[in-house]
């Protein structure tokens, strides 16, 4: 990514997502402040000393770290379960409608993935509707497309304008989170696959292992 290596800005701090910080801390970790933003799932992301968090209430804030005030928030007015991406001053979010609703009830079929503009207060840019609920955390592939999974069962891949540029359908619902050596895309599904695909959704391969896969990949080096 063209971002501070420094900063924090998908689950698990990088595509790859191996969750390891490129430096070691130079002190002890203490209590710095604290600030209530209401209840939350998702993992919180972080860039230019701003923490970005999204709560089940439908809420996604900024906050500065150094002057311990929110800077802006957007009611997005749905639950957001998965965990922000930021890439090029786009904070891409993703709800999960039925997590407060009747599961049987319309409102699986009005999920959005919306991308915000950091630099004007969160403006929306664009969003696209999808049918499934989104638990799984969206990750950018080689700076060109977002990938993310659905428990429609579908993966989604869209282009940093908000058009969906190819869809692929697993056996069961998707909870994992993709993972990419900028590749290759590498993603777990409730048919108890992990599948590989290249950058245009064709599939290399796909493995049967023996339960669910809803852990997210890490690729490591």
């Amino acid at each position: 990514m063209n971002n501070n290596e420094n900063s924090w800005l998908l689950f698990r701090g990088n595509e790859a997502r191996s969750g390891i910080f490129p430096e070691q801390l130079t002190r002890e970790l203490s209590l710095f402040w604290v600030i209530e933003l209401g209840p939350m799932i998702s993992s919180a992301i972080s860039h230019n000393s701003i923490v970005y968090n999204s709560t089940i209430t439908g809420r996604i804030f900024a906050s500065d770290v150094y002057k311990k005030k929110i800077n802006w928030q957007k009611e997005i007015g749905s639950p957001l379960v998965s965990s922000l991406l930021l890439y090029d001053n786009l904070l891409i979010s993703c709800t999960f409608n039925s997590w407060i609703t009747n599961t049987n009830s319309k409102s699986q079929e009005r999920n959005f993935i919306y991308a915000l503009d950091i630099n004007n207060e969160g403006k929306k840019k664009w969003n696209v509707q999808i049918i499934g609920d989104i638990f799984s955390s969206p990750c950018v592939c080689d700076g060109k497309i977002i990938v993310i999974g659905s428990l429609d069962s579908t993966i989604y891949a869209l282009d940093m304008k908000g058009n969906i540029i190819w869809t692929f359908n697993t056996g069961g619902p998707i909870w994992s989170s993709p993972a990419t050596n900028n590749h290759e895309i590498f993603i777990g599904s409730d048919d108890c696959c992990i599948y590989s695909f290249d950058l245009n959704g064709n599939l290399n391969w796909k493995s049967l292992l023996e339960g669910k896969i809803r852990a997210t990949p890490s690729l490591m080096k």
